[in-house]
């Protein structure tokens, strides 16, 4: 069995890595953790979890959760 990406895959991965990077704020990071979120209203997180989804489809990518 074969676990070395395609040259199709890396080329996918830096395509997605890259646009993260341009759209993802530094405090919804992996490296900042969850804890600065816990200060954060439903209401504000709803609109933001909704924005993001938007950005994500006018990016061409799909956010499936």
């Amino acid at each position: 069995m074969d676990f070395d990406d395609t040259p199709a895959e890396v080329a996918f991965r830096a395509r997605a890595r890259a646009w993260l990077e341009e759209h993802v704020a530094p405090e919804y990071r992996a490296e900042s953790g969850a804890d600065e979120l816990a200060d954060v209203d439903r209401a504000t997180y709803g609109a933001e979890c909704r924005a993001w989804q938007r950005r994500l489809f006018d990016g061409g990518w799909a956010g499936l959760a």
